[in-house]
């Protein structure tokens, strides 16, 4: 009988199909994954352009640094070996995770951003406000790293105690700088006739007034809308009102074509500057609006107003006895102790400027202007700019500012080792705007001018000193492991993407309610901002789900603290029944304000109501209190137009 040969099964195609199923299935896993790591990637070098930028706060800049670095080498490792790891990628919950962790970064790159810059940190309402938001991203990022499973180094009890101290150095650091600043501009303000008028109690400092009343001026600019330029107004004096120096001297007119003459005006000493072209350029009548409210800094040279005399048009500015520093140093030898005096004066004006927005471009000895008292001025601001606008063309002065510019602008010189206590190459190295200032106010304060008979203000004749940094000899010394198990992907392993905001949105114009807060609350709960605005928006009005306002209201506040505007005015709302509570109304200001400045229409006319009718003791101030409801005004609020109308103002 024959042998039956037994036909044995080719199991080849059925392997290649099982193996091709799964490299597909794992492919599309992944896909769904490469938006949000492209996303993260991005976030971390946006993070670490923060921290290069940070003027303040670098030590919380830093801290933040650290543990992105830490995430972002974890992350590599994993992506470097995802083949092993693909049972986490598999999980849905792991996407979520994913997810969280993209808007944490997304957390922390708008908080670092804010707490780097002045202006960024004055909108939170206070370093309490700073440390909760600190302490918060730095536990939802620990909470992300342990859903992640990312091998990263795990912070010990005694690094955070050291952590949270410095947050805490840093915080009071910055407090006690605004303060200082504060107090300059107060002072300032009442040696100046009807700059800052007082009505009841001052709840918004003069600097946040100045600083809205600049960024007003700005946006008016910028748009170059001819109605916003009308309403710019630059102070005009009367050609009666400049008197002519009791005692002339030859210093009393400067230069020959064109030349700076000395008058008096109300008791100050000014110098009028015949400028060209003023009645036809409105761009130059912002600039020059500007240019007076920067003049409430002591430390930056006052400007007037225009005014017409000899059959020219003139700037009438601050008189600087001694010119500019160039001209000191060049006439003159300047004692250590008046030096530092002088270095300290410069700082604050600089200071100033970053706290209202502004770049001076152009920082050198013949821009500082020195008065009668040797106080420095800081003037010129014909290459200032605001922070975010583009870089100016200075190459008609290249010659003039070379020696000024930061060495990393000129590349084909590299040794600095000797200056590296003053500065660093590396522009996040460098020491902040504000650790420089309180050095120097403590320098200033240690070593005051002494009141010598041969030099009581610090000034000497030229050549007189051997440059030792002394006037007298006897203060001459004064200077991970591998995954290894095997899997099986499981259908219900396949991810589900989360539905995008847009999404939700789409659902909510749709009356879609039930689709759109599925969207909306899975959103929030990863911790994206607008996504908890739109949550309580449906807690608020009762959309699908209860009511409730109190949760509501919480959403509204994180969100409002992460720059949402309509947040910022819903949450200030939701305080105003208990404004007759004095922190209350402290807080419901500090948001409206935040929702007007990002230019929330019913918050722009509430604001501006109270600013013209000086309610809830803001000092009153018309001039701003209109802008803010022109602006409303032309974002068509009808009510804004009706005060307008009522009070015959035209938008």
């Amino acid at each position: 009988m024959e042998e039956k040969k037994l036909k044995v099964p080719d199991v080849n195609p059925s392997i290649k199909d099982v193996t091709m199923s799964t490299i597909k299935a794992t492919a599309e896993i992944m896909s769904c994954y490469i938006p949000v790591i492209n996303s993260i990637t991005i976030l971390f070098q946006k993070i670490y352009q923060v921290y290069e930028d940070s003027e303040c706060n670098k030590e919380i800049c830093l801290i933040m640094v650290e543990r992105v670095k830490s995430a972002e080498y974890a992350l590599d490792k994993m992506m470097r070996r995802k083949e092993e790891n693909e049972k986490y990628f598999c999980k849905q919950v792991y996407f979520f995770a994913f997810k969280r962790f993209e808007i944490n970064l997304k957390n922390i790159k708008d908080f670092t951003t804010k707490v780097s810059k002045l202006k960024g940190y004055r909108k939170f309402f206070s370093a309490t406000n700073v440390k909760f938001q600190y302490e918060n991203l730095t536990k939802e990022y620990d909470g992300c790293m342990n859903d992640l499973h990312f091998a990263v180094v795990v912070v010990s009890k005694e690094e955070r105690e050291t952590e949270s101290r410095k947050v805490d150095q840093s915080l009071k650091d910055i407090e006690e700088t605004l303060e200082k600043l504060e107090g300059d501009i107060e002072n300032a303000a009442n040696k100046i006739e009807n700059k800052i008028e007082q009505v009841g109690n001052n709840v918004g400092s003069k600097m946040d007034m100045i600083v809205q009343e600049i960024s007003i001026i700005k946006s008016q600019i910028d748009k170059q809308q001819s109605n916003d330029i009308n309403d710019i107004n630059v102070p005009k004096i009367d050609a009666k009102e400049l008197i002519h120096p009791p005692h002339p001297e030859s210093n009393d007119v400067r230069g020959s074509h064109r030349p700076l003459h000395k008058k008096f005006y109300k008791g100050f000493e000014v110098a009028c500057k015949p400028i060209e072209d003023s009645k036809t350029s409105k761009r130059l009548q912002g600039e020059l609006s500007i240019l007076g409210k920067l003049g409430l800094s002591p430390n930056i040279l006052h400007f007037y107003g225009l005014s017409y005399i000899e059959n020219c048009e003139v700037m009438v500015s601050e008189w600087a006895e001694y010119r500019s520093l160039k001209d000191l140093y060049d006439h003159y030898d300047i004692a250590w102790t008046r030096k530092i005096q002088m270095i300290r004066d410069i700082c604050r004006a600089i200071l100033f400027l970053r706290e209202v927005n502004i770049f001076h471009h152009d920082i050198r000895c013949e821009n500082v202007l020195v008065t009668r008292g040797l106080d420095p001025k800081l003037g010129n601001f014909k290459y200032a700019r605001v922070t975010y606008a583009d870089t100016m063309n200075l190459s008609d002065q290249l010659i003039k500012v070379i020696c000024w510019m930061a060495p990393e602008q000129i590349e084909k010189y590299q040794d600095f080792h000797n200056l590296n206590n003053a500065w660093q190459h590396v522009p996040h190295q460098r020491i902040s705007i504000t650790k420089l200032f309180e050095i120097l106010e403590g320098l200033a304060i240690t070593y005051p001018i002494p009141n010598t008979s041969n030099a009581p203000s610090g000034l000497l004749p030229d050549k007189s000193l051997d440059f030792d940094g002394t006037i007298t000899s006897k203060v001459k010394d004064s200077l991970m492991p591998n995954f290894s198990e095997e899997f099986s992907i499981n259908e219900e392993d396949f991810i589900n993407p989360v539905k995008s905001l847009e999404e939700g949105i789409k659902f909510h114009r749709s009356r879609n309610f039930e689709e759109a807060w599925k969207c909306f609350d899975e959103n929030a709960k990863l911790g994206d901002s607008l996504a908890k605005y739109w949550k309580g928006y449906y807690l608020y009005e009762g959309y699908f789900v209860d009511k409730n306002k109190e949760q509501a209201n919480k959403l509204f506040k994180e969100a409002a603290d992460n720059e949402i505007p309509d947040a910022q005015y819903r949450y200030a709302v939701s305080l105003y029944p208990g404004i007759k509570n004095e922190t209350i109304r402290k807080e419901f200001v500090h948001y409206l304000k935040l929702a007007a400045d990002n230019k929330h229409p019913d918050a722009m006319r509430n604001l501006g109501d109270i600013y013209v009718k000086g309610k809830l003791k803001v000092v009153q101030n018309k001039e701003l209190g209109l802008k803010y409801l022109k602006f409303a005004a032309r974002e068509n609020d009808q009510q804004a137009i009706d005060i307008l109308n009522k009070l015959n103002v035209p938008f």
